[in-house]
């Protein structure tokens, strides 16, 4: 099946992209908020940066993603929107070759830099666990990492 055809529904400014990215949920935990405390900006990356800064879990492309990619970049064309060049998003409904649609939002590609604390004798990940997650590390008698000093989440 391909994409046929788009009907963009609505235009999301960055400050609304931000607001919605602060609302995604951890799946299996519904009380932590991934991006709740997130400093959020757009950057333009070069192509030598992503090569040489950029790290990706998955190491291959496949043909038919590309191939994805560029009916969307020629069908959002159309439009008057280029893809790789988001200072925001669009909420849109997708028509494939079979006239099957369904609803999406395409978002500027998310890189994620985290800083962690250096306790002196480990890293601390405390800060970024919601409260359902503390509750179990602490009734478990349980730390994130046995390098770490004797953590409190009270």
């Amino acid at each position: 099946m391909s994409l046929e055809k788009i009907e963009i529904i609505n235009e999301i400014s960055f400050n609304d992209l931000c607001s919605r990215l602060r609302e995604v949920r951890l799946r299996g935990f519904p009380d932590v908020k991934i991006y709740e405390k997130a400093r959020i900006n757009i950057k333009k990356v070069s192509s030598e940066d992503i090569t040489q800064k950029v790290f990706t879990p998955q190491p291959t492309v496949y043909q038919d993603h590309l191939e994805r990619i560029n009916s969307m970049r020629k069908l959002f064309s159309e439009k008057g929107v280029d893809i790789y060049n988001l200072n925001g998003g669009y909420d849109y409904i997708a028509t494939d070759s079979e006239g099957n649609e369904s609803e999406w939002t395409l978002i500027p590609p998310v890189v994620e830099l985290i800083s962690i604390n250096y306790t002196g004798s480990g890293l601390d990940y405390s800060e970024f666990l919601g409260k359902a997650l503390k509750r179990l590390i602490d009734d478990g008698g349980h730390t994130l990492n046995p390098r770490l000093k004797s953590l409190s989440f009270q």
